[in-house]
């Protein structure tokens, strides 16, 4: 390699160090990596114990091609499993672990922390930081800061109060389904969808802040006293029984749909009413259903119509 440099070492013992070069794997052995002070370096040491000095830059340290999952600690600049293991770091910002069961922990800076697939623990520390899922994370903690967790993939994640803090905000991407209903907390939930693709988010028991995107998307707010908005798409919001009094902002009438097949089973039990102060409208529900509400922010009474309540689960 032109930037390169290369020394002759016994078979059992090879160090090579390269620079200013953007993206670098190792070898099998024992590598040494210098990123560049002009780029953001992506470094892949491969197997053997490495050491990976980032220089300047935002600098990434990637274990995509582990077969163990790894457990990597950028605060202590140790790491140990699979490719990861006897690796030690320097100016090292983000960590992409492998398709398996990873620790991921971040230091005092802003880290992303991506566990690319598999029961991961993420732990950000201090520092605004990115905390990323695909599967079912074992731990979440985002730390200090205002930290984010971004679910994405196309798969399913669910959340748990027990193993979801610190995080300030959820953003949803993709064709992912996010399960929150477990999660006691209230949360800022965004999703991030594009127009062709459309995501699935379920609320907390808390009372949550839920904006869909530009897809069309699912809404179920869950329990709790929450704000809804809906999107560019054609969205659905979904009513459980017991949610209790929500509040919907964006709804277009006649292209954005209400699932409430788990309250009522025809329009005949449900009841529009015009607010007073201002072009606001109430639903209520007869029968086991009374006593939850939707209040519809800028939508008039009028203009509802049977076909907006369509029927879904998710």
């Amino acid at each position: 390699m032109e930037d390169g440099r290369a020394t002759d070492f016994d078979e059992a013992i090879l160090v090579d160090s390269f620079s200013d070069i953007s993206n670098v794997r190792g070898s099998a052995y024992d590598d040494v990596l210098f990123g560049s002070n002009d780029t953001n370096d992506l470094f892949e040491g491969g197997a053997g114990a490495d050491t990976l000095y980032g220089r300047s830059g935002i600098d990434t340290a990637s274990y995509v091609h582990s077969q163990f999952g790894v457990t990597v600690d950028l605060l202590l600049g140790t790491a140990s499993g699979g490719d990861a293991e006897g690796d030690t770091f320097r100016g090292m910002e983000n960590l992409i672990g492998s398709k398996l069961a990873d620790s991921l922990t971040g230091d005092d800076e802003a880290n992303t922390l991506n566990g690319n697939g598999g029961g991961d623990s993420l732990s950000g520390m201090d520092g605004d930081d990115r905390l990323v899922v695909s599967d079912t994370p074992t731990s979440i903690d985002g730390g200090a800061g205002k930290d984010v967790l971004i679910a994405m993939g196309g798969g399913s994640v669910s959340l748990t109060q027990g193993a979801f803090t610190g995080v300030e905000a959820v953003f949803v991407r993709g064709d992912t389904h996010l399960d929150m209903s477990a999660v006691s907390t209230g949360t800022k939930i965004t999703s991030q969808s594009t127009a062709d693709h459309g995501v699935e988010l379920v609320g907390g028991s808390g009372n949550d802040r839920i904006y869909a995107g530009k897809g069309s998307d699912t809404i179920e707010g869950g329990a709790g006293a929450d704000k809804i908005f809906a999107g560019s798409g054609e969205d659905t919001f979904l009513f459980q029984a017991g949610f209790g009094r929500d509040n919907v902002y964006g709804f277009k009438a006649g292209t954005d749909h209400f699932d409430v097949s788990a309250l009522v089973s025809s329009f005949d039990q449900i009841r529009i009413g015009q607010l007073n102060d201002g072009p606001h409208t109430l639903i209520t529900f007869t029968g086991s259903a009374t006593g939850n509400k939707i209040i519809l922010h800028d939508v008039d009474a009028s203009s509802l119509q049977a076909d907006d309540f369509g029927f879904l689960t998710i």
